[in-house]
């Protein structure tokens, strides 16, 4: 794990996904995600809400977001770096904790989801809900250790969404690593991916993710979408098992083994690039020479 650890906070750089066919169900086999990019109409994203949200968060009584198994007592909600609240459970509804502009918002991105998430499903299913809306607070430096948010039993007729609603909301995602059953995949490398407000991110219940840290205050929404009735679910998340964390293991002397071939090969590049440069230096000088005389 540690190895994993600082392969983590040794990410640099955000991947934006322009692929026009982010939404299909072929991108989403390969990856284990897809997005649905403006997918909320901005108008019904109003930063005001976004904000109030937020305040709602601090000094709240909110439970606070954990890794793999519940938050301990002594776990200090005023200086834990998330917090989370689950605003709906199935038919139960919990939204009335915010004021009646987030309850539409709510409201309006559950509906979008369900949307976007039905041509996943098999025809006519009835897709049931659960919402969490998470929040990051300012300055938070700690990126969630690797997971998944459902286990085995789920694969096939449930999924995950995450909503942006906020600006400069990333996600550390393992693309690929849902298919556990591919017996020649490469190992995984974590890449952080960034989204604009009204993207919906879905995902498959395997695939292995991340929390990432945020420098200024982040609110998000994240949904858990059930095909099939009487589910039972418990919110917890699942830490990856021992076989998978030695597949998303990337040395740093593995990832210079990796990359020094792409180097040695941008290196001669440059090397017939300077080559080539100076033979067409020559050869005009000799021609400038031979104009002269």
């Amino acid at each position: 794990m540690a190895s994993i650890r600082s392969n983590l906070n040794d990410l640099e750089g955000t991947n934006y996904i322009t692929n026009p066919r982010s939404n299909t169900m072929s991108y989403f086999q390969r990856n284990g995600f897809c997005v649905f990019r403006n997918f909320l109409c901005p108008q019904h994203v109003h930063q005001n809400t976004v904000n109030k949200m937020k305040e709602d968060f601090e000094g709240s009584t909110f439970n606070i977001v954990f890794n793999d198994r519940p938050v301990r007592a002594n776990t200090n909600r005023d200086t834990a770096e998330r917090l989370q609240f689950l605003t709906k459970t199935f038919d139960r509804n919990h939204r009335g904790a915010f004021n009646n502009d987030a309850e539409a918002l709510l409201e309006y991105a559950e509906y979008q989801t369900r949307k976007a998430a039905t041509k996943f499903f098999a025809a006519n299913s009835e897709i049931q809900t659960v919402e969490t809306v998470l929040y990051s607070r300012a300055n938070s430096n700690t990126i969630q250790n690797p997971h998944t948010d459902l286990s085995e039993e789920y694969v096939g007729d449930s999924m995950l969404a995450f909503v942006i609603i906020h600006p400069d909301t990333t996600l550390i995602i393992y693309p690929g690593s849902h298919n556990v059953t591919d017996s020649n995949r490469i190992r995984y490398r974590p890449q952080r991916f960034g989204f604009e407000i009204g993207d919906i991110v879905l995902f498959h219940p395997l695939l292995i993710h991340c929390g990432d840290y945020y420098a200024e205050t982040n609110l998000r929404l994240h949904y858990y979408l059930f095909a099939r009735p009487g589910l039972s679910w418990s919110n917890i998340t699942f830490p990856v098992r021992d076989y998978v964390l030695r597949l998303i293991e990337w040395t740093n002397k593995e990832r210079r083994a990796t990359d020094a071939p792409v180097m040695a090969r941008n290196v001669n590049r440059r090397r017939k690039e300077i080559r080539r440069g100076i033979r067409q230096l020559i050869i005009a000088r000799v021609n400038n020479r031979r104009n002269l005389s």
